[in-house]
């Protein structure tokens, strides 16, 4: 891997996202961040690692 490179991270993220890998692609986004804390695209794919598994929760059971 590219420790020093935070693009790679955040392409890893969004392919770890895709493959419904959230907590890695969490840690991905976050090292990424780490390099840059002012990445969009970091910070975007964060917040989606860490809410669709939430989502997809909240889906499975409805509510009464």
């Amino acid at each position: 891997m590219l420790p020093d490179h935070g693009p790679f991270h955040v392409s890893h993220a969004r392919a770890l996202l895709g493959l419904g890998r959230h907590t890695d692609a969490a840690e991905s986004a976050r090292k990424a961040l780490a390099l840059a804390p002012d990445d969009a695209a970091a910070w975007t794919l964060l917040g989606r690692a860490l809410l669709e598994p939430v989502s997809a929760d909240s889906s499975a059971s409805p509510r009464h």
